[in-house]
């Protein structure tokens, strides 16, 4: 586990909490002061504007969500009202219902995207409100938050439906390094729903805060 070794103190009051890490050996180093002040690190984190992000733009926007990937039949719109959990998630939260088809052999999905603005040697935070709205034994159900790390793997955080509690809102959270340009990779901030062997669900995401983290990520 390259990410969080440290930091299981801090995340000790974040209900139930599933790591993964990047496959290869990161880089690290200590806190920098930032060399930019960029806007913030994503449009409309909340989902407060009320706006559907489309589906596979055609060129994606420079800011804003969109839809990057469908499985299945799945459908998606905006919900109410938004997490409850602290800060508070305002009124809408996005939704998918996970709906699988004969084309897809059991798999549901999408995957929900927005270029990432972060300051190069920078760490960073990232803290996402979910709750799935059935649970299963057989964690057939997952939502995994990606983002950039070095050597042009992706980290991530995983959930799975078997951990949480039906109907539920919980928080998952991670860190990650504003890259410099020169590093290689995406830049992209993913947040994908899956569902298999023809289970059904419905997930929600909220309120997902990007924030600058005065520690080593590691």
């Amino acid at each position: 586990m390259y990410i969080l070794t440290l930091f299981a103190v801090l995340l000790s009051s974040l209900p139930l909490l599933a790591l993964t890490s990047p496959t290869s050996q990161p880089q690290s180093y200590p806190p920098q002061p930032a060399t930019c002040s960029p806007r913030p690190a994503l449009r409309n984190p909340s989902f407060e504007s009320g706006e559907i992000p489309p589906l596979f733009p055609s060129p994606p926007p420079a800011r804003g969500w969109y839809i990057g990937s469908l499985l299945g039949s799945t459908t998606y719109s905006l919900t109410t009202p938004g997490s409850p959990l602290p800060p508070g998630g305002g009124n809408k939260a996005f939704t998918a219902q996970m709906i699988p088809n004969i084309n897809s052999k059991g798999l549901s999905g999408l995957t929900l995207q927005q270029n990432l603005l972060s300051c190069a040697r920078q760490n960073y935070s990232v803290q996402v409100d979910y709750r799935f709205k059935e649970v299963d034994a057989d964690n057939n159900c997952k939502l995994t938050i990606s983002y950039p790390f070095f050597g042009g793997v992706r980290g991530s955080v995983e959930t799975g439906s078997s951990v949480v509690q039906p109907g539920q809102w919980h928080t998952t959270a991670s860190f990650f390094p504003g890259l410099p340009e020169t590093e290689p990779g995406s830049r992209l901030f993913d947040i994908s729903f899956f569902c298999r062997y023809g289970v059904r669900n419905e997930i929600t995401v909220d309120n997902v805060r990007i924030e600058k983290f005065d520690g080593n990520v590691s």
